[in-house]
């Protein structure tokens, strides 16, 4: 036997043997079960509009024919949080708008105190998912307080 088999053999003998002892003892069985991912959020569906300058984004679109459109789109009226809840939006692109992109959210000022909670192209109730919508949430600690979503929503482009 050549000395390049015997290397060969030797390695493919170590390698089983180190899947082996691997394989014995028990790696990546956990006995810890993991909860359960999912809640019941509360979830509303915004009205959504144009966001930013759409006389720039119009002049842009035209000028350039080709390639993917990009559409940002905000919610109409800001949404109320109560102290102590949160509030999830699920924010979805029009057909003709293509897919969901990217979501987020348009926070109050400073003295508010708010966290995002969700950012997400999954449900947080059920864990499914639509290429066109987006899942952004806000948990309210301290006042009542206003936040606004966002959404990029995209034509042209293959997911």
């Amino acid at each position: 036997m050549s000395k390049r088999k015997t290397a060969a053999v030797c390695a493919a003998v170590a390698s089983c043997a180190g899947f082996g002892a691997l394989a014995s003892t028990g790696l990546g069985d956990d006995t810890e079960s993991v909860p359960p991912v999912g809640g019941h959020y509360r979830i509303v569906e915004p009205a959504l509009q144009p966001g930013g300058d759409q006389g720039a984004a119009r002049a842009q679109t035209l000028a350039r024919r080709r390639g993917p459109k990009i559409t940002n789109l905000i919610t109409r009226q800001p949404q109320t949080v109560p102290a102590g809840e949160e509030l999830v939006l699920k924010l979805t692109c029009q057909r003709r708008l293509g897919i969901a992109l990217d979501g987020g959210v348009l926070s109050p000022p400073a003295p508010a105190d708010v966290a995002v909670s969700v950012i997400s192209r999954f449900n947080p109730n059920t864990l499914r998912t639509s290429p066109r919508s987006y899942f952004v949430g806000v948990r309210n600690f301290d006042m009542e307080a206003q936040f606004r979503g966002s959404l990029v929503c995209a034509k042209g482009i293959r997911q």
